[in-house]
């Protein structure tokens, strides 16, 4: 997947609008391993330096998946194992459905079914875990539940104590309840 795509499909902008060849062309440069100063210059008044910023950000993000499916390989390798189609894993964004797909691919080994049809079958897997993701963001609840009995602990994470639905906890808060 090229890098454009990447970000589109993680929002790693956000709702700025960039139009996919000015982040390419950023992303090539990035590439040659041209400093972010470089880039800045490169990109003048057409991008803010903040806008700048978050590209380098996505690509560095880009740049460890892309490193990881290498490793994946690598290991399937080691492992004698056959590689997972690259059609397939050109699309993913995380190491979790990268790990997906080849739960998947383990539940359809090369040659028991014609190839297209086993892309197609763990391509519904992952649809499948994506939309049990979805559920449970809407739908699941948590229940936090106070260990300790230090005084300042406790009144410290208190006014987590209790029921909440996951899709109400704001990201600040779920921090604290993992912290805590």
């Amino acid at each position: 997947m090229n890098f454009s795509t990447f970000v589109q499909r993680t929002r790693a902008l956000g709702s700025l609008d960039v139009s996919g060849t000015d982040i390419d062309a950023v992303a090539e440069r990035l590439e040659r391993r041209e400093s972010l100063e470089t880039v800045l210059d490169y990109a003048g008044d057409r991008l803010s330096p903040y806008l700048c910023l978050n590209i380098w950000r996505a690509y560095k993000t880009h740049r460890q998946h892309l490193d990881y499916l290498e490793s994946v390989a690598r290991r399937r390798h080691d492992e004698k194992r056959a590689p997972i189609p690259s059609s397939l894993l050109k699309h993913s964004l995380t190491e979790h459905e990268v790990g997906v797909i080849e739960r998947a691919d383990a539940l359809a080994p090369v040659g028991s079914v014609p190839e297209h049809r086993r892309r197609d079958a763990i391509k519904s897997v992952v649809a499948l875990w994506y939309s049990c993701l979805a559920v449970m963001r809407s739908q699941a609840a948590l229940k936090v539940v106070l260990l300790t009995q230090t005084a300042r602990l406790a009144n410290r994470f208190r006014s987590f104590v209790g029921n909440h639905q996951l899709s109400e906890i704001s990201n600040q808060d779920w921090l604290s309840i993992r912290r805590g």
